[in-house]
């Protein structure tokens, strides 16, 4: 190989973030940290502290850290209004306060128990409506990929 030739790289695999808000770390720690680089907080709170100092492509909330409900939003959604639009609800199955609130919320919802490929599904459905609109070819020049997909480029890149 001659010394003038072009050395051709690959890019830089850079894993979407997720902010999970979870009381107990279940769901945090059911996240693939090979897709995603994971933040966990526990309380509606530190979710609150953790958007103002960096910026997330996914918000995955277990209900039960929201004291105030769904109005905690609206807090989320002056800090990062894009965030706001790229949430995954958790909630239980038998928490009825939650199935009200939720009516009014247009989002990705969870009801607990979910399987982890429920739970990467979700994240990737607010991935991929967040940077595409339209034409699911674009998909790949947006830079979103399914998990499966980004736990291969992280292998890889190692």
């Amino acid at each position: 190989m001659s010394s003038n030739a072009a050395v051709t790289r690959k890019p830089a695999y850079v894993a979407p973030t997720v902010l999970v808000v979870d009381p107990n770390g279940t769901i945090a720690a059911r996240v693939d940290r090979r897709a995603y680089t994971v933040v966990a907080v526990k309380t509606g709170g530190e979710a609150l502290a953790a958007i103002a100092a960096r910026s997330f492509d996914v918000l995955l909330l277990d209900m039960k850290a929201l004291e105030g409900g769904l109005e905690a939003l609206d807090a989320i959604a002056r800090l990062a209004p894009k965030l706001s639009r790229q949430v995954v609800l958790v909630t239980s199955r038998h928490a009825r306060r939650d199935h009200d609130a939720l009516e009014a919320f247009e989002g990705r919802v969870l009801i607990k128990p979910f399987g982890v490929q429920d739970l990467e599904a979700a994240i990737d459905d607010v991935l991929v409506a967040a940077h595409v609109e339209g034409d699911p070819a674009d998909l790949s020049r947006s830079g979103v990929w399914s998990s499966t997909a980004r736990r291969g480029a992280a292998r890889e890149a190692l």
